[in-house]
């Protein structure tokens, strides 16, 4: 059974790590569904098994407080 997996980050980075991190983990098995970094009350609706982010301080600082309260 695959790991369901709700991932925060900047989708419009133009990097695309994003993307790249998705496709990683995927083909890993993981159910990965993403959201952007301001999504975490959307992410956390989904029921995931984990929640993640990807990113920089940019992304990460943010959701840090609220993934405390989870």
């Amino acid at each position: 059974m695959a790991l369901k997996l709700a991932l925060l980050a900047n989708q419009e980075s133009g990097s695309g790590g994003a993307e790249r991190v998705v496709d990683a983990l995927r083909r890993h098995g993981a159910e990965v569904t993403c959201f952007d970094v301001g999504g975490l009350e959307e992410a956390i609706a989904c029921d995931p098994e984990r929640l993640a982010v990807a990113g920089g301080d940019g992304s990460i600082a943010p959701a840090l407080p609220a993934l405390l309260e989870v």
